[in-house]
């Protein structure tokens, strides 16, 4: 009887563990910028801040969390893919980020012939806001 009893709670027990997410499947991803390097990493928590390529340490700013509309900083060009409008502190450009929200992430390739940066958008993107000055020229690099 007592046999039975610990088989079951054994049992029972690798269920539970078998069927609940792990710990890192329930935060979400964040997308950090360092204001001295530029780099982008997107992760659960703040990034290592150890061997900078400015020099020293990394010095992480939180963006938000990582989503599906593109937002490009018409300061530094930084380009991101975030649930809502990032936060605007940290460019490395300037201090304070502006951002413009160019569309929602989608399966088509669109190239600003000004800027040089890439995306991928539902549509043509938003020309409001290129980081060299005016609006975007998108061309679609895919058919």
């Amino acid at each position: 009887m007592m046999q039975k009893i610990t088989i079951l709670l054994i049992s029972y027990l690798l269920c539970i563990s078998f069927t609940l997410p792990p710990m890192c499947m329930t935060s979400e991803l964040k997308n950090y910028q360092c204001s001295k390097c530029a780099t982008i990493v997107r992760s659960e928590r703040t990034p290592s801040s150890l061997n900078c390529r400015a020099g020293g340490s990394h010095k992480w700013q939180n963006l938000g969390e990582a989503g599906q509309e593109n937002y490009c900083c018409q300061k530094c060009g930084t380009l991101l893919e975030n649930k809502r409008t990032p936060s605007s502190l940290g460019c490395p450009a300037t201090g304070s980020h502006k951002w413009s929200h160019l569309g929602r992430v989608g399966d088509n390739t669109y190239q600003c012939s000004k800027c040089g940066v890439t995306i991928h958008n539902e549509r043509t993107p938003s020309a409001l806001g290129c980081p060299q000055g005016g609006s975007h020229r998108w061309s679609k690099l895919n058919r």
